[in-house]
């Protein structure tokens, strides 16, 4: 250890940046600003040019990019970085801290953010954030202003602030789960009672229509006959709306059997094709030749889709566009369903409240729960639902599903394999 890093007034200045990062970390309720906070604090006491916080995919092993301070580190939102890969990677595989003073000679780092922002990285110092015996990611600090880079003490200080900062994120990771697990469940509770009792007065309200419609199709005048079709529809979105409130309410397990999802993908078009052509929207499907048959729950499959084209059609609006249908391999064990359309897209903060219950974009046109039933329903095969979207250029949504039910392959209970497809190569990470 140098002199310089036992000079006593300088240990009195971390002991002090450290006594306020910990007040403000501890203080935030937010994983957002906390690392927001965090980040910007660190930056500053180590007079560096930015910093960011990576935390780990449990699905996946990816990491990705959450938050971070310094030039051009927006165009990094989300970033996502392989499992391993980069210093960044290096540091939590091994749980250990990486200094890194001349990255462009360090075969552990990877160029692929730089090359997305355009931001030149020479110097980097990685601590892991751990919590228990769990490395949640890690806490970056990049090029420092000193000519002659990072030194143990930057080291032993990032390990400590990073300590703070791994158990507040786990801290309000819990207290925010725990408050939506609470609140969930009793919207569950409510939700099952009302559609229960919905679904009694639908069947007498279907009887009642099959009645008048035989006596009313005698009528010389069509606007009985127009009348009943309105009333018809209403009646369907009264029934989808239950159906989708008893499936979000109600723990399933799915009725796997061998089905074709050609077949499947087919049947959902053809179904909304009428209202496709209503909005002069093109509908599409393009089947995987030579695609054998799948384990999975059909119907449940089939109302997903049916979820996703119906929202993929709304968000061409009335300037029509193109949806397409499409399945797609993901190698021997994975399969995709992929529905692309040319509407209006999402900004982020849309994007990431998606498959929360109840949200909508669509005002009155909407329940918000299309969306949360659907991930439920893929979650419970194994699944995932991938989303990929940007505004004024359309989205695509993206069914990911284990071709045969879990545990047959060497999945988890949750489907997921050791090593699972990846989401792409849309993110990274230093």
């Amino acid at each position: 250890m140098t002199t310089q890093e036992l000079d006593p007034s300088l240990l009195e200045k971390d002991f002090r940046d450290l006594a306020d990062a910990s007040v403000v970390i501890h203080s935030v309720q937010s994983c957002d600003e906390l690392m927001h906070q965090a980040t910007r604090m660190i930056t500053s006491f180590l007079h560096a040019e930015g910093s960011n916080i990576a935390l780990r995919d449990p699905e996946t092993g990816d990491l990705v990019f959450h938050m971070g301070t310094g030039e051009k580190y927006s165009g990094l939102k989300n970033f996502r970085l392989a499992e391993g890969e980069g210093v960044t990677g290096h540091c939590v595989q091994t749980v250990s801290p990486v200094i890194a003073n001349d990255t462009q000679r360090d075969p552990r780092f990877s160029p692929r953010a730089d090359a997305m922002s355009g931001f030149r990285t020479r110097s980097m110092l990685c601590v892991p954030l751990i919590v228990g015996k769990e490395c949640i990611g890690a806490l970056c600090v990049v090029n420092k202003h000193r000519k002659s880079g990072f030194d143990h003490r930057d080291k032993v200080f990032c390990e400590a602030i990073a300590s703070q900062i791994a158990l507040a994120i786990r801290n309000v990771q819990f207290t925010r789960n725990a408050v939506e697990s609470a609140r969930l469940a009793a919207v569950g509770q409510a939700v099952a009672g009302v559609a229960h009792c919905m679904k009694n007065l639908l069947y007498g309200m279907q009887g009642g229509l099959y009645i008048l419609r035989k006596h009313i199709a005698s009528a010389t005048s069509e606007t009985p006959l127009h009348g009943m079709d309105m009333v018809e529809r209403s009646f369907g979105r009264l029934a989808d709306l239950v159906r989708d409130m008893l499936s979000f309410a109600k723990e399933r397990k799915p009725e796997y059997r061998q089905a074709d999802l050609n077949e499947t993908l087919r049947s959902v078009v053809e179904s909304m094709q009428p209202a496709a052509q209503e909005r002069g929207v093109l509908l599409t499907v393009e089947p995987y030749a030579g695609e054998g048959p799948i384990e999975m729950d059909q119907q449940g499959i089939h109302h997903c889709v049916l979820n996703l084209v119906s929202n993929a059609i709304d968000a061409c609006g009335a300037a029509g566009g193109r949806v397409s249908v499409a399945e797609r391999s993901r190698g021997p064990q994975w399969v995709s369903i992929e529905v692309t359309d040319e509407g209006c897209g999402m900004d982020e903060r849309t994007r990431l409240q998606l498959f929360h219950p109840f949200f909508s974009s669509k005002g009155s046109r909407g329940t918000g729960l299309e969306l949360s039933v659907t991930q439920k329903i893929v979650q419970e095969h194994g699944g995932r639902v991938e989303v990929e979207s940007e505004e004024g250029k359309g989205s695509t949504f993206r069914i990911v599903l284990p071709r045969q039910r879990p545990g047959r392959d060497g999945t988890d209970a949750n489907g997921c394999p050791a090593a699972g497809p990846r989401l792409g190569e849309a993110g990274g990470s230093l």
